[in-house]
């Protein structure tokens, strides 16, 4: 039996730096529709036909983006291809350029003007204005998608001037601001259909809803997500007829579909396998992200207090782990093991350097910790069930045990549902998880971390981190971007906002015959000039 049919009746289980990436005071961005694409080969109308179908890292939890999504790894490239997004990130040139938009300006990376193109139209036929832009960010700020509602909330006022143009004015200077209109703050739900339906309706089936280059047909969640073309988009002719997601269960599964051209993408974050693909000739879209593969740390979110409220036990944590270990027994080596926020490989890596595995101080933490509060040393411990994650907690619990701790293991999760518990619920002491910390604008992923942002799901505090926080979005070349995230290293260095175990790379290989897709931010994949050759 095929692994996509087994999967199936199992039930699917879930560089550019900041002046190229995003533009200095003074610069204007503005569309090259000669350029459509990366590699010079788009879909032309004598090229449509065709079904495709991906299987992704995790099952998006809806079709809404103030409800779901974040990053491509977790249902960004599913929404644009409903949605579209105003700005994309170009991988190639490392410069976030429009997408929907005409273009983007700015003087003093503080007043932003974006001009949209003429005659854009949702599948109901309705024209995209200015208006639904600022209705949009309106409505972000208040969704329950802690990203984009986190990067709406830095906008503090959006004017229409006319249909097609909007006049921005941010809570503070941001040169990244262009890859915020990249992600979910991008995709602009019609608001005349968010009026028509309820919010569970819109989630599930978003009829009339989207801009971009699909429309949604089914959505099955622990199933499959089918997308079908539009014959009407602003942006031509859309080759692929239809576009299927689907999650499978581990990077070894997933590959081994694509093998089986079961698949036509594959989303690979295990370096063993990502390696396999790469010797055997797989092209693909490669990503590095930093502190990609990290424990999450509650902190105290939401008035909680387990026992990681105590900085003293979240440092224990890092101190006890031997990240080098740990990628040995569950990458046999091959992957980027690092305590660093940000991995050396990186065009931002630190002179600043992470907290250095000691035992010997993490069992003296955890000892002083049990003394002063008569705490037993039990922590909840949540990972989701892929293999690599598995492998990664299996040693994470023995150093854990070694330094004194109690560890109460819950694993085999779906990732879905560990998304919930740290998302949503903050059900959570310990858990599996990364940060989405890109070389194209490091401030998005990390601030979280900020004390009174809203997608502080750690409960995390520190007064030096905030500033430091703030330095960076306001850093307008890469020298300011270091020395703002060397000041959160140094700040990690007694008061760690998570344990961090590796640089992670994305690689998302795809079938020799698909064509003319393009990259955009966070492992985002955009579907509207794909074909395959025949």
């Amino acid at each position: 039996m095929s692994v996509l049919r087994t999967k199936t009746l199992a039930a699917f289980v879930l560089t550019g730096t900041l002046l190229a990436a995003c533009g200095g005071g003074g610069t204007e961005t503005t569309a090259n529709p000669s350029n459509p694409t990366e590699n010079d080969a788009t879909c032309t109308a004598d090229r449509v036909g065709g079904s495709v179908t991906m299987g992704v890292l995790s099952e998006a939890k809806g079709l809404d983006p103030t409800v779901t999504g974040g990053t491509g790894r977790t249902g960004d490239t599913e929404l644009a291809a409903i949605y579209d997004t105003l700005m994309r990130y170009d991988q190639k040139s490392g410069k976030v350029v429009p997408q929907v938009a005409e273009s983007l300006s700015t003087a003093d990376n503080l007043n932003w003007v974006l001009k949209l193109r003429p005659n854009v139209k949702y599948s109901n036929g309705e024209t995209l204005t200015a208006a639904d832009v600022k209705a949009n960010i309106e409505r972000t700020k208040t969704g329950t998608n802690a990203t984009p509602r986190s990067l709406a909330a830095t906008v503090a006022s959006a004017d229409p001037v006319d249909d097609l143009t909007l006049n921005i004015k941010l809570t503070s200077p941001f040169g990244g601001f262009p890859a915020v209109l990249a992600g979910g703050t991008g995709m602009i739900v019609n608001p005349r259909v968010v009026a028509s339906m309820s919010p569970d309706e819109l989630n599930k089936m978003p009829t009339g809803a989207g801009v971009g280059p699909f429309v949604p047909e089914k959505y099955a969640p622990g199933e499959e997500i089918v997308l079908k073309a539009r014959t009407d988009y602003w942006g031509g002719p859309v080759c692929i007829e239809q576009l299927r997601f689907v999650f499978i269960s581990g990077a070894a599964a997933t590959y081994e579909a694509l093998q089986q051209d079961e698949i036509q993408l594959g989303f690979l974050r295990e370096p063993m396998v990502i390696g396999q693909a790469k010797e055997a000739g797989y092209t693909g879209y490669s990503q590095v992200q930093n502190a990609g593969e990290a424990l999450a740390l509650n902190s105290g979110v939401q008035g909680s207090n387990p026992p990681t409220t105590d900085p003293r036990v979240r440092l224990a944590i890092q101190l006890a782990l031997d990240t080098t270990l740990i990628d040995q027994r569950a990458n046999s080596g091959k992957g980027l093991p690092t305590p660093d926020l940000i991995h050396a490989n990186s065009p931002l890596a630190l002179g600043e350097k992470g907290v250095a595995h000691d035992p010997a101080k993490a069992a003296a933490l955890v000892a002083e910790v049990k003394a002063e509060k008569g705490w037993d040393g039990s922590v909840d411990f949540a990972c989701d069930g892929s293999p690599v994650r598995q492998e990664t907690a299996l040693v994470v619990q023995a150093q854990l045990t070694q330094a004194g701790f109690k560890v109460n293991f819950t694993g085999n999760l779906q990732l879905s549902d560990l998304v919930t518990r740290v998302l949503t619920t903050s059900n959570y002491n310990i858990s599996c998880w990364g940060l989405n910390v890109n070389d194209e604008n490091p401030w998005v992923g990390l601030d979280q971390f900020r004390s009174d942002s809203q997608s502080n799901y750690l409960g995390y505090k520190n007064p030096a981190v905030d500033q430091a926080i703030a330095d960076l979005k306001a850093a307008t070349d890469v020298e300011g971007q270091k020395k703002a995230l060397g000041a959160i290293q140094t700040a990690w260095q007694t008061d760690p906002g998570v344990a961090v175990l590796a640089g992670i790379e994305n690689f998302i290989a795809y079938s020799k015959q698909l064509r003319g897709m393009k990259s955009s931010a966070s492992n985002v994949l955009l579907f509207d000039k794909a074909f395959l050759e025949k």
